[in-house]
């Protein structure tokens, strides 16, 4: 098990670096905003599931962290699109 949570984590790492290095190299405003939001998402869920297998005496609270990741970085991702949006519509 210690091998699944290893290579988790760095999976995990792998999809956190590349998405903040493609959020770098972009020019467009929104591009950045796709990497942030996807790839740190999916990174930061799995390293969460690298500490749940590491960790399982606290599974409630892993299971608490893993809902709040998937809910609030998509969602912050779409209210940040929806406010550029608003701020450069064309009238």
């Amino acid at each position: 098990m210690q091998v699944v949570a290893t290579v988790l984590k760095y999976t995990g790492l792998f999809f956190v670096t590349t998405g903040t290095l493609g959020m770098i190299f972009q020019k467009e405003i929104l591009v950045k905003l796709h990497f942030a939001t996807v790839s740190d998402t999916v990174g930061t869920l799995l390293i969460i599931f690298a500490y749940m297998i590491e960790k399982p005496e606290h599974l409630n609270y892993w299971i608490l962290f893993t809902v709040l990741i998937a809910f609030i970085g998509p969602i912050s991702g779409i209210a940040i699109a929806k406010g550029y949006f608003e701020k450069h519509r064309r009238k």
